[in-house]
């Protein structure tokens, strides 16, 4: 979690790189007064969970080293979704921050900072990890066991190592009778929802293999434009990362 403050309100938040809007936890804007935009409403889906209906809402947010002003941040039910993370958020700092700078996270050291491209220089050895763009979305090709690889969503926000849809599980095998299926729950931006748990022999992304992963499979809501998979904080706790918009790799 990261200090942050919202007209100058001290406040907590997390960066999320699967969320396509920061987003600021309803009550608070309401305490705070902020002022609704005059666009339209919008409809937040989370990757498992049920779509909502929202607005949105204008503030000045500033984090140590990075001012926003007039950040325009959907406003969503957040308090819930932190509780049951275990985690003390009211804000998510979404990819409409991001592309305009570089997240530089220390996970073993529980730091972040937020670096203009001109200043950020990446260690001599760090693993360049080329991403694609798909829709904004910063996506990277990874390969589970011996099945083709599959882009998936670089999701900060996801608290496993890589969770895949369904399809995407079947597809890769990991479905197949005879497989160890156990039950976990992961949080969206549509609440707590219940998944299953599988285990891969192998799981390549970039230059790392990992082997024995734990691969989190969700049924996507109904019509919410869901990736196919999400890489996340079980990958990056390990390391120092940064993320690049601009130049669309990660290291």
């Amino acid at each position: 979690d990261i200090a942050a403050s919202a007209n100058g309100v001290p406040i907590r938040a997390v960066v999320d790189s699967g969320a396509q809007f920061s987003a600021i936890d309803r009550d608070l804007a309401q305490r705070l007064q902020l002022p609704r935009t005059v666009a339209a409403p919008i409809l937040a889906y989370g990757v498992s969970g049920q779509p909502s209906l929202t607005h949105t809402v204008r503030f000045d947010l500033a984090v140590p080293g990075l001012a926003v002003p007039g950040l325009r941040a959907a406003a969503l039910g957040l308090s819930a979704i932190s509780a049951a993370a275990g985690r003390d958020f009211q804000l998510l700092i979404g990819r409409d921050v991001l592309r305009h700078v570089v997240l530089e996270a220390d996970f073993p050291r529980a730091r972040a900072r937020f670096l203009a491209r001109e200043t950020f220089r990446p260690a001599r050895d760090a693993l360049h990890i080329p991403l694609k763009r798909k829709g904004g979305a910063p996506m990277v090709p990874v390969q589970v066991e011996d099945a083709p690889p599959l882009d998936v969503l670089v999701d900060t926000g996801a608290s496993g190592l890589l969770a895949l849809s369904q399809n995407a599980a079947r597809a890769a095998g990991l479905l197949a009778p005879g497989r160890q299926i156990d039950s976990a729950h992961s949080v969206s931006l549509g609440g707590l929802s219940l998944n299953r748990m599988v285990r891969a022999s192998s799981v390549q992304v970039g230059g790392l293999t990992l082997r024995d992963a734990d691969v989190q499979v969700y049924t996507p809501a109904a019509n919410a434009p869901a990736p196919s998979g999400l890489l996340g904080a079980g990958l990056f706790h390990r390391y120092r990362i940064a993320l690049d918009r601009s130049e669309e790799h990660t290291s």
